[in-house]
């Protein structure tokens, strides 16, 4: 379980989240809504440790967020790569992070899907790319996985194909996604659990 308490975070002076409190229960889908501006990526941020709060804190599992991190996959809306990466490559680069990653199922996964995994990124259409990540993050075999808007901008066909993955991958190895979107369409049918986000409080 991940405990959010009382979590503050301010940028200048305007407060992105603020005096937050969040449980996020093991084995599941949880949706986080929010318009744009809401603290959603401030809050998926924290919870990586790529942020740190000004007050307040985190817990993975009942532990401090220092000894959790490696439990824990970020993927942000635009995820970084390397200048002539392909998802072969990335997958090797993101195996030295996370010792459980799967890199025999990215390849099939991407060829299932007739992504060429030694085809640089860049040239990859919006849609693939998201695809790609979407892939290497659930083969990273973490716990946790915290996803910020990867199904925005994406057609319905590309979109359900993600849908899919997150349902296909539940269904065989326990772990709890987080998805972040402002889009509740984007969120209702794959989320068992959803908490809305104004301004910075749940």
């Amino acid at each position: 379980m991940i405990r959010i308490q009382n979590i503050t975070k301010k940028f200048d002076e305007n407060y992105a989240l603020h005096n937050l409190s969040l449980e996020i229960p093991e084995g599941v889908m949880f949706g986080l809504l929010g318009t744009n501006g809401a603290g959603k990526t401030t809050l998926l941020r924290t919870i990586a440790g790529i942020l740190e709060a000004d007050a307040g804190c985190v817990t993975v599992d009942g532990n401090p967020l220092e000894s959790g991190k490696k439990k824990i996959f970020y993927l942000p809306d635009d995820p970084y790569y390397f200048p002539n990466a392909s998802v072969e490559q990335m997958a090797e680069f993101y195996a030295r992070q996370y010792p459980e990653m799967e890199r025999e199922t990215v390849t099939y996964m991407a060829e299932a899907l007739e992504l060429d995994v030694k085809r640089p990124l860049r040239t990859f259409s919006k849609g693939m790319k998201r695809q790609a990540f979407l892939i290497l993050a659930l083969c990273a075999g973490t716990k946790y996985l915290l996803c910020d808007e990867v199904f925005d901008g994406l057609d319905l066909i590309v979109a359900e194909v993600m849908k899919n993955l997150f349902r296909q991958a539940m269904k065989e190895r326990k772990f709890t996604a987080v998805v972040a979107s402002h889009w509740l369409n984007e969120l209702e049918d794959i989320c068992g659990n959803i908490a809305i986000l104004h301004k910075g409080v749940s």
